[in-house]
């Protein structure tokens, strides 16, 4: 990685660099990744995605139109990938199963605006079933090491592979308290069952907890955040005990559609690089105590999250002087937010697949319904942001939520990262470029050809970012 580029740049300047990302020539890289590019700041905007016509081009996406071919054109390809909306614990006989079933009775229906229960109960039951598999393996008693060993394996692969048809069950979004889908809100708590005692078994450093949400505001639904604490290996065992070594902690502010227990894939990831790991539900998700409508209410949330960091550092691990967060997805709007609200006391935020200014206007919340996302994403964002079943209210004041219209982008803020792919019509590519025209501007890697996330080019390049992080040399290469 060489160093970035981190100079203030003309309209003229951008124009070309922007026009050099389409055509892969200044980004150039293996794996489909180029330099970086450090940007302080720039006098216009260049629409790269936004009001253009890969924004209209909806034939490239047929499986809004029918549960056949959200199966034959998506699902069973991703599924037998291991990739979102799946993962690399999804079995593909289980999601077949599943979808036959949905086939069978809603084939030519659009899953676009579907009713949510009749979307989780397939699901449910099937999840269900293997649920019941995995309690009896675990009742199993194998005096032979060697069984005991391989009926340990079958139950965490099982536990795991439950869960992801849970999380399959609520997808795209539940709240355990604004939602109405009752079917998508018991998917969800069997899927932080499920998900909790596969990591038992598999002897993480794991614990739930829930802080006390004592700067509350009004409208706040719950009196706790709820997180997941993963503490960090100690040279190769698990960092247990009362009294843990210090270590780098991440605050992973999870999405729209994979929440606390769905994040296992980037918690590895940093676990094997020694770090403490807390994931939180965004706004709006999971059983998080407020939702977005409020536009100052997170900035109380995160003073909660971090003062309980600071306050339990001594006796948990956290190294509050090194304190880092990742947003990925939808939760990449929220950690932008957080650069700004705990600047002082976060080392650096990284924003996977950035919503920051275009995704809060009804053209783009209209076109999205329609583009890569697997269903429709205009209601579900709606949701989050307390406009439960009324996506036209929410279109309405959408551009109140536009991080530029707020003034947060041009806010002072930590160290902020950026990393998406060219091709984003989930979330147009053009709300990670703005990100470097205001404020302090940010670091962005972006991947021409590639869709939301930059994945599956962003791997490698997050297995090195954070790397960097953890062996102190991040401030040297971006």
């Amino acid at each position: 990685m060489k160093d970035a580029i981190n100079i203030p740049l003309s309209r003229t300047t951008m124009q070309l660099i922007t026009k050099s990302l389409i055509a892969g020539t200044v980004l150039s890289l293996g794996s489909g990744f180029g330099t970086g590019i450090g940007i302080a700041s720039v006098s216009a905007e260049t629409h790269l995605m936004f009001n253009t016509s890969a924004q209209f081009n909806y034939n490239a996406y047929p499986w809004h139109q029918s549960f056949n071919l959200l199966w034959e054109t998506l699902m069973s390809i991703r599924t037998r990938i291991g990739i979102w909306p799946t993962d690399t614990w999804t079995n593909y006989d289980d999601i077949e199963l599943i979808f036959n079933n949905l086939k069978s009775a809603y084939g030519n229906v659009s899953p676009n605006g579907f009713d949510q229960d009749k979307w989780a109960l397939p699901f449910l039951q099937h999840g269900k079933e293997l649920y019941s598999q995995a309690k009896s393996y675990e009742g199993k008693n194998n005096t032979l090491a060697s069984e005991m060993y391989l009926c340990l394996q079958i139950l965490i692969s099982l536990f795991r592979r439950t869960a992801s048809v849970f999380r399959l069950g609520w997808f795209p979004w539940v709240h355990s308290n604004t939602s109405h889908s009752s079917l998508k809100k018991a998917c969800w708590d069997l899927e932080k069952q499920t998900y909790e005692r596969g990591l038992a078994l598999a002897h993480y450093s794991f614990e739930t907890v829930n802080i006390p949400f004592k700067l509350k505001p009004h409208d706040s639904v719950y009196d706790t955040i709820p997180i997941y604490v993963n503490y960090a290996l100690s040279k190769g065992k698990r960092n247990g005990g009362s009294n843990r070594t210090k270590a780098k902690t991440v605050i992973l502010v999870c999405g729209l559609d994979r929440y606390r227990s769905g994040q296992l894939t980037n918690v590895q990831l940093l676990l094997s690089l020694g770090m403490n790991v807390i994931t939180v539900d965004m706004p709006g998700t999971g059983d998080a105590p407020i939702t977005g409508r409020d536009t100052g209410a997170d900035t109380l949330l995160w003073r909660q999250l971090l003062d309980w960091i600071e306050a339990n550092a001594g006796a948990k691990g956290f190294d509050k002087d090194n304190l880092w967060a990742w947003g990925t997805s939808t939760g990449s709007y929220w950690s932008i937010k957080l650069s700004r609200a705990e600047k002082n006391r976060l080392k650096g935020v990284l924003a996977q697949g950035a919503a920051s200014h275009y995704t809060f206007t009804r053209d783009w919340l209209e076109s999205a319904d329609h583009l890569s996302y697997a269903v429709d994403l205009w209601a579900p964002l709606a949701s989050t942001f307390g406009y439960v079943d009324d996506k036209h209210a929410f279109a309405d004041v959408a551009s109140n939520y536009s991080l530029l219209n707020q003034g947060v982008l041009d806010q002072d803020a930590a160290k902020l990262l950026s990393i998406n792919g060219v091709e984003d019509t989930t979330f147009p590519i053009d709300d990670t470029l703005i990100l470097s025209y205001y404020g302090k501007g940010a670091f962005l890697r972006m991947a021409p050809g590639f869709d939301h996330m930059g994945e599956p080019a962003a791997t490698e390049w997050l297995q090195n970012f954070w790397a960097a992080v953890a062996d102190g040399s991040v401030a040297n290469k971006y």
